[in-house]
This record gives structure tokens, sequence and C-alpha cells, in this order.
């Protein structure tokens, strides 16, 4: 086991102190103390629970103070024994201690019969008790000038077994309880608390005394021969047979400032019980609350002596008084003598001092005095309330009654009116009222108001200062104020009031409601209606109808509805309303009493119909589509008519007409920035202007073609430059594998371009925003470019955009033939001269001039003979052949190394193009449809194309422009997948051999890029953009 901490060091002690911590060291310090016969002071161990075994005894004239600190040391009798004994004038002081479970025959804290003082301070007494007297402390055969002194000290549970539950004196000297608290303590026969005999003063200060009792007389304080004097403290909850708190049987009682409350006495006296001698109340003390038998004195009982009360009495309570004097004898001196003249002059002098000076020369007090200031000169000048000798039931003083305004000043205590009544517009609730409390709201408080009086019905009142009916305010109209109200009360809904001052509301009408608060009623809105008389409001519509005002019944519709059928029956349309109105249509305006002919279709939308319930937002194309799409005329519903549209302009502009008002009225016009109509550009000038722009494109390619052939243009100072970068440039193009890698990223976006226009689908803005910009900058559709495609007819847009890279690509083809033939004429037939062989390879792409000689090339014989086309297509490495003879080409060899030669260029082009072409060509399907039906019915709609609005699918110039695309597919989407599909098949044997060939070089761009065993998959790609 760990040791225990050190003890902390003591304290210093003052000299003539002595430490103890035990029985045995207190009990001999004492002892050695009285054989020395010297005072003796004893610090006990701060916190030290010392059990005494038997009394501390002292019996030797000398002082002995016992103390502790603030953390108190106990001093425990164990229940068996008491604490201490003295005699033989022996003085104790009892400081900062705990002193409990002392029990003895006289005195469980303290015995002395014959001792000195006995102190008690700033300490507590628990659970002590006394055989016989005393169960705190027992004084008998005080010393002279001795006292007990409890100051400051708590007393709880403190008992005995006879008299002086705390403290018993029998022919002792002066008690005085300061500041004390005593709870619960109890004597079985007189004084709970204190029982005096013959002692001197029984003096209690600031104290406390809460439910102590006694068995048989004064459950707090009984004196017999002892003076009383209570200040400044209360008895509270104590019992009795005879004077539940204080017994006094003789000497005299001075209780002030002092309170008795709820004190109990069993046989009489439930507050004080006055057996003999005097007793003065003063300065407010007040008995309240106590009980004891009828006619028994509830507060008082008066046996024999002299009881008085001397105000001030408490605030709100009074008494009938006189002012106690000395009652003389008229002046009786000669008149006119000096005597009579001073007897005169100190008359009143003379009534309120019991000894006056001679030279007053007052006369002698007479037989009959008002107050007993013989025995207390201190009486004389107070006003003076003698009590007769009977119980007194009520508390005392008595109350001022309810309304009737209590006072602290005594000039106002003398009579039941004290200071009068309650003053107007405050209340008194309650008896012993002295602060007026103010007026409750709702009502009014006139003078003497103890319960404040209603405002009559009709008139209310927030305020809490009124003093007459006539002051409550009247309720305005739309209110009603019941008896009493603190506010007007609004009437409820279907009640009104019409005029001020109203008790009640009146109810309204059949087919008129009303709001809360109103002063009439109203007619029911539209939407409701009222049916029976007396209805408290009008009732809703059936959901979704509603009613013009003051309507018995529903027949139209709701705003945000509209009428089926506009001529149905109203009970009809009544009993079914789902069936008839039905909800707005969407973007649609329906106010109330709609119908589907009077539909509202706002700015930027359109319908097709004056029977459609679908609304169409026009399209943006350019502009912000209101300009085009007027809606409806203010308050006018569709101005076409039918299941068609009857009149092209309904719900559009005045300048424009057609499906979402995407046409012109006026003929060779067209929609310009979305929201105005302009000529149209005349067509010989377009197609002139598309001839130039296509002559334009195809010098400036040739011209950069040339200028890329010429190998002797690299070492020239201006072209040189440009050139040489060109090499280089195409040199790491391909170096840095981004051939591939563009086919991806253009492929993708092939596909991006035509998702929107085609199939009405798009990727999100953050990616395709700015292809949409790229998409129109490369469209090829050139007639739009210089024509706007309303001013030419679809069929001939489509013809356009098909043949126009047809064309392009066969100007190409064309001139690499041409350039062919031009060369070799140019040649002398096409013969060169052996050796000539590094011209012959820079002629093109097929490394033209090639022969068969004598090393038998290409597997035939060494005789000199005119190469074939298929020779040129599939002779493999012809370029490296050492030629040493004149090379000889036929016109079609030299045609077939002409298409070689641009070959890879209208690949590209294909490449290109194909996806963009192709979704023009689809376009001729693609088709806006429009509702033309009732929503009740068989859906039925119109449709338009969306690359030209005046076209309408399924109509024969329809079925014409289908037709045409029908052959455009099998010239560009089939016929470019037939091409590459030809292309790959023909170099599959020379590929698979790893042998270049002609075509092999040529068509490098569809098989460069992929692995020999997929060679073929630009074919599939192509494929898959198409589809």
């Amino acid at each position: 086991m760990p040791r225990p901490p050190p003890l902390p060091p003591r304290p210093p002690l003052l000299p003539g102190t002595v430490f103890a911590a035990a029985e045995a060291e207190l009990r001999n310090h004492i002892d050695e103390a009285i054989a020395e016969k010297r005072s003796v002071s004893v610090l006990l161990e701060p916190g030290a629970h010392i059990k005494l075994s038997r009394l501390l005894e002292c019996d030797s004239n000398i002082k002995v103070i016992i103390f502790s600190s603030d953390e108190r040391a106990t001093l425990d009798g164990q229940g068996k024994s008491g604490l201490f004994r003295l005699r033989g004038g022996c003085s104790l002081t009892l400081r900062r201690l705990a002193l409990v479970n002392g029990r003895a025959y006289n005195g469980g804290v303290v015995w002395a019969e014959g001792a000195g003082d006995v102190e008690i301070v700033d300490s507590t007494i628990t659970d002590c008790e006394a055989t016989q007297f005393g169960g705190g402390v027992y004084v008998a055969s005080a010393e002279v000038n001795s006292a007990v002194s409890i100051v400051d000290t708590t007393i709880t549970g403190v008992y005995a077994r006879v008299d002086g539950g705390v403290v018993f004196a029998n022919f002792g000297r002066d008690i005085f309880m300061t500041r004390s608290t005593v709870l619960s303590c109890s004597a079985g026969g007189i004084g709970g608390v204190v029982a005096a005999y013959n002692s001197g003063a029984v003096s209690l200060t600031r104290s406390n005394v809460t439910d102590c009792s006694a068995g048989w007389r004064g459950g707090a304080i009984f004196t017999k021969g002892s003076d009383l004097l209570a200040t400044d403290s209360s008895f509270s909850g104590c019992r009795a047979d005879l004077g539940g708190a204080v017994y006094v049987q003789s000497g005299t009682a001075r209780l002030a400032r002092s309170n008795i409350f709820n004190c109990i006495a069993n046989v009489s006296g439930g507050g004080l019980f006055s057996e003999d001698g005097q007793t003065i109340l003063s300065d407010g003390t007040l008995i309240s609350g106590c009980t004891a038998p009828d006619g028994e004195g509830r507060s008082l009982f008066l046996l024999a002596g002299e009881v008085a009360y001397a105000l001030p009495a408490s605030p709100g309570r009074w008494l009938p008084n006189a002012r106690c004097e000395v009652y003389r004898g008229a002046c009786a001196h000669p008149p006119g003598s000096p005597q009579q003249a001073a007897c005169l002059k100190h008359r009143d002098d003379c009534a309120t001092s019991h000894e006056p000076p001679y030279e007053w020369y007052c006369q002698n007090a007479t037989f009959v005095q008002p107050c007993n200031w013989k025995s207390d000169p201190h009486l004389l000048g107070q006003s003076l309330y003698q009590l007769p000798l009977l119980p007194v039931e009520q508390d005392f003083p008595f109350a001022c009654s309810a309304g009737i305004l209590g006072s602290a000043d005594p000039e106002y205590q003398s009579s039941s009116t004290c200071a009068g009544p309650c003053p107007p517009r405050r209340r008194c609730p309650t008896e012993a009222t002295s602060q007026t409390l103010p007026c409750t709201a709702g009502h009014y408080c006139p003078a003497g108001t103890s319960v404040p009086l209603p405002c009559p019905a009709g008139s209310y009142s927030n305020r809490i200062d009124l003093a007459a009916a006539s002051e409550c305010r009247e309720a305005e109209p739309g209110h009603f104020a019941t008896t009493g109200s603190t506010a007007a009360t609004p009437c409820s809904p279907g009640t009104f009031a019409g005029t001020k001052g109203q008790s009640e509301c009146e109810r309204c009408a059949p087919g008129t409601s009303s709001d809360e608060g109103s002063d009439s009623c109203d007619e029911c809105e539209p939407g409701t209606y009222a049916k029976n008389h007396g209805q408290g409001e009008c009732i809703p519509c059936p959901h979704p109808l509603s009613t013009e005002h003051g309507s018995v019944t529903c027949s139209i519709c709701k705003e945000g509805y509209y009428l089926r059928d506009s001529n149905y029956s109203e009970s009809g349309i009544f009993l079914a309303p789902s069936e008839h109105c039905k909800p707005c249509p969407p973007h649609a305006e329906c106010p109330h009493n709609t119908t589907l002919e009077t539909l509202r279709v706002p700015h930027g939308y359109w319908r097709a119909s004056s029977l459609s319930a679908v609304l169409s937002e026009c399209r943006n194309f350019g502009g912000d589509g209101e300009t085009r799409c007027t809606g409806s005329k203010s308050g006018e519903g569709s101005s076409a008519s039918g299941r068609r549209i009857q009149e092209d302009t309904a719900y559009c502009g005045p300048d424009f007409k057609g499906p979402e008002c995407q046409l012109c009225v006026a003929d060779k016009q067209y929609l310009a920035d979305g929201d105005a109509c302009e000529a149209c550009v005349d067509i010989r000038t377009a197609a002139g202007r598309i001839a130039a722009l296509g002559l334009g494109i195809c010098v400036a390619c040739g011209f950069v073609a040339w200028a890329y052939s010429m190998q002797g243009w690299r070492q020239k100072p201006y072209i040189g430059p440009p050139l040489r970068l060109a090499d280089r440039t195409v040199h790491n193009f391909f170096e840095a594998g981004l051939v591939p890698k563009m086919k991806i990223l253009l492929g993708f976006y092939q596909i991006c371009f035509v998702l929107k226009p085609t199939y009405s689908a798009r990727l999100p803005d953050k990616y395709t925003s700015w292809t949409d910009e790229l998409a129109e900058a490369v469209s090829i559709d050139w007639s739009g470019f210089f024509l706007p495609a309303q001013c030419l007819p679809y069929w001939s847009r489509l013809v356009a955009v098909a043949v126009s890279p047809t064309s392009l690509i066969a100007l190409l083809l064309l001139f690499g033939v041409g350039r062919r033939l031009y060369r070799g004429r140019a040649r002398d037939g096409g013969v060169l001269p052996v050796g000539d062989t590094h011209r012959a390879f820079t002629l093109g792409v097929g490394e033209a001039s090639i022969v068969r000689n004598e090393a038998s090339v290409c597997g035939e014989s060494s005789v000199l003979s005119v190469l074939s086309v298929s020779d040129v297509l599939h002779c493999p490495e012809v370029d490296k052949i050492v030629l040493s003879q004149t090379l000889v080409l036929s016109w079609n060899a030299k045609v077939a190394l002409g298409l070689l030669d641009l070959t890879p260029a209208c690949l590209v082009l294909v490449f290109c193009f194909v996806p963009s072409v192709s979704a023009s060509i689809f376009k001729s399907w693609s088709c806006q449809a429009y509702t033309v039906s009732p929503p009740s019915e068989a859906l039925e709609q119109i449709e338009y194309m969306r690359q030209d609005a005046s076209v309408e699918c399924g109509s024969d110039e329809h079925r014409s422009i289908t037709n045409l695309a029908i052959f455009f597919i099998v010239v560009w989407p089939l016929g470019s997948l037939v091409l590459y599909s030809s292309l790959l098949a023909g170099c599959a044997k020379p590929l698979r051999a790893t042998t270049q060939t002609a075509l092999t070089r040529a068509t490098g761009f569809l098989h460069r890029e992929y692995t020999l065993t997929f060679y073929w998959w630009e074919a599939l790609e192509l494929a898959r953009k198409l589809v």
C-alpha cells in the first residue's frame, strides 16, 4: 500500500494557544489549565472529527476558548454524552465548530451551573438532546453579569424532553441570539427554542426561527419573570398548545420590526399568548396567517397583563390608537403669575414627560391614564393602541380592506379608512395593499377599486389606466367586442359588423362572402360560388372550374385551363369538370374563361391550328423569334380556324408567314438575321459569283501545286525559303505521326457537325460551341453563301451541295491527266533517252517512264515495248530499275499516271466532304411535325421540311426532292464507300507482299497509318460515319 501524503504543516499558534487533534489532547489541555488556574485557548485541527466519550468538564474560574478554522472541527457526543459541563465560574467560548450528537441530562451541548459566560459563535449545533432541560444550553445559578450568547450560528434538530428546546435559563442572566437561524427544534413542555425562568433579558436580533414547537407553551419563546426583546427577527411555522410562537407568563416582552407567520396554537393564542406582564409590539411588527380554535385568538390571546401596539404598523395595516401621554390636572396657579405662564407654556411638554423639570410647573398626573407609561416611559409621545383583554382573531395589526389604500405613515394607520379609497385608474386587489397596481386591460377602475370593472359589451381597451366605462373604446366597424375585451375582435369570415359598438357580427346573405374584419359582404369572387342562404363563405369551384362575380354555379374554366368544348351544357360541365377543362398547354396563356379556340399564343410561339393545343417555340435564326412570331393579338384568341392553316400569317408578324413564321410574305425575299425579310440577289449574279469563286480556288490550288513541284525554285532568293519551309513542315508532320491524329479529330467533329441539323441532337456546348462556327465556315453549300437558302428551291441547293465537290475532284483529276499528256508530248511522243531516269521519276507520283528491257522487267522478255496501264499500276519497285535504253509509255498509261498523281489530294477531299455532303442529302427526309388536331381526338399532324419550310412533307414537291436525294446517295455515300473499297482491294496483294507500287503509294492516305492486318479499316470507318 502506498503511504498517504504527509499532512500540511500546522499554522503558527498565537501565544497562549495550544493545539489539539484528539479527545485526549483536548481534555489534557483543559485539565492542565484548571490545575494551573489559567485560561486556555485550544485550536482544534481543521476538519478534525473528535468523538467524545464523556463530558469535557471545567470547575475553575477560568476561561476556556475552543476554536477551529473555516474548515471547522467537529465535536461529536456520539448520542451518548453531552459535550461540556461548566461550574465554579468557568466561562466557555466555542467558535467555528460543528457541535453534533450531544446528549445529556441537561444541556446537550453545554450544562452550566454557577458558571460564567457561554459563547457559541459562527458554529453549527445539530441533533443534540437533553433528557430534561436545555437541548442545547442549560444555564442555572449563573454568576453575576454572565450571559449566554449565540451569534451567527445555525441550530438544527435540537430537542429537550421537558423545557427549553435550545436554551433553558433558570435564575441565569441574559440570553443573546444574534444573526442566527433555528430550524426544527422542540421541547416536550415549554419553550421550543428558549425557556427563561426569572433570568435576565432574552434578546433575539436579526434571527429566524422556523418550524419549532413545544408540547405545552411557547412554540418558540417562553418567558417568566424575564424580559424579551425581539428585533428584526421572524418566527414562522411554530406550534404549541398555548402561544404558537411566544408565551409571556410574566415580565415584559417587546417585539420591534419582527414578524410571526403561520404559527399554530392547538388551544389558544396562535401567534402570542399573554398570561401576565407587559407586551409591546411596535415598528411594523406583524402577526399573520396564524391559527387557533375559533374564539381562542388566532393571532393573540390575552389572559391577563397588558398588550399594546406602538405605531407605525406595517404598511397597509391600521389600528385605532391614541397618543400615549401623561394626563395632568389643569394649571391652578394664580392667574398672571409666572408659574401659571410656565405651566401653560409647557402643557404639551408636560404631557410627554414623566419627570418634567420643576420650572415647567407641571401639575400632578391624574388617576386615570391612557397608557402604562409609568412602567415604560418610552411609550410617551407614541401613537399607541391598548388591546382589550379579548382574543384577536384577525391578522394583527388589522389589514386595510381591499379597495382601500394602506400606508406606512402612522397618520394613515389610525382607522379602517387607512389612506382612503384606492385612487382612480389604480386597483388595490388585496387586503393590506400599500402599493397600488395598474388597472387591468379591458377594464376600468373608479376610486376604491379592488376588482376592476369590465368594459361594456361593444367596447374594449388595452390600456391599464381607465377610470370610467366611457373611456373604453367602441369596437370599429367590422369588429365586435364582448364584455371585458382588451381588443376588438375582427368579424370572422362570412360575417360583418356595419356600425360601431357591436357586440356580435351578422351573417352574410347568400351569394356573398366577407373576409375577416369586414363591415359589409361582397359578391363571391370569380372561381367561387355560394348556393345557400347564410353560407359562411363562398365555396371554391370544383377544380378546375371557375365563375363570374356572384355566381351560384360553376360553368367556365379557371385561369390556367381552357374549355375543350364550349357548346356543352353548364350542368354537364359542373358535374364532370376535369373532363371539360384541360390544363393550359405549355407556353400558352389561358386567362379566365378561355376556350380551345381562344387560347392566347404569346410572343415567340406559333401553332398550326386553332384546334391544336400544341405550341411551337419559334426557332432562333439569328433574331429573337418574337419579331416574326407575334402570337395572339391582345385580348383575342386565334385568327386561324379549322385543322389546317387557313391563313399563313396566323400568329405571325406582318411580313412573315408559314410554319413558325419562317417564310417571307413577299416573293423573292428571304429571312435575314432571323427577324427581317430582304430581297434575294439575282440568280445570274449569284451564279457568276459561284463560278468566279470556283475558278479562283482552282487557279490558286494549281499555282501552289505547280510552284511546289519546281525543284529548282528551292534555291531562288524569295520563293525558295517558303518552299523549303513547306518541305520541312511536311516532313515533320509525317515524322511526328500527326496524320492519324488529325484524321481522328476531323472524323469526330464531322460527326458533331451533323448531329444537330440532321438528328436534332448535339453534344454539350462546351465541346461544340466553336465547332458550330467552324461548320458554317467549311460548309460546301456554296449556293447559300452567295444566294440565301430561301431564294432557291431546295432541290437546286441539293444539286449544288452534291455536285460542287464532285466537280472539284473531277477538275483536279483532269488537271493531272492534262499535265501528264502535255509533258509526254514535250518529250517526242513520250520517248525519253536511256539514262534520263531521274527526270522520268520526277514527273509524278507514278514515276512514269518505265520500259521492259533485256533485264526482264516485270517478268517480261527484254524486248523493247510500250508499257500498259497494268504495268504502271502493278510493277513493283520499277522506279529503281536502271534504264539502259529508250522508254515508251502508251497514252492510257500516261492517263493512269496523271490520275495517280492527284489521287492523294482527291482522297483527302472525299474524306473531308463525304460526311457533310451525305448529311445534306439525308436532310431531304428531315421534317418538322406540327399538331393540328384537338387533344381529345386522334393525333393528326402536318409536316414541313426543316431545310425549306415552304415544302410540305409527303407532297409531290417533297417526293421529287427525295427521289433526287436517293440518286445522290448512290453517288456520294455508296459511291465513296465503293471507291475506298475498290482502291484498297487493288492494294491488297502488294501490301501483303510488302511491295511498293504506284497504286499503293497513291492510296497511302487510306492505309498508311494502319498495320497490314487492318489496311482495310478506313473503308469501315467511312461506313461508320455514314451510319
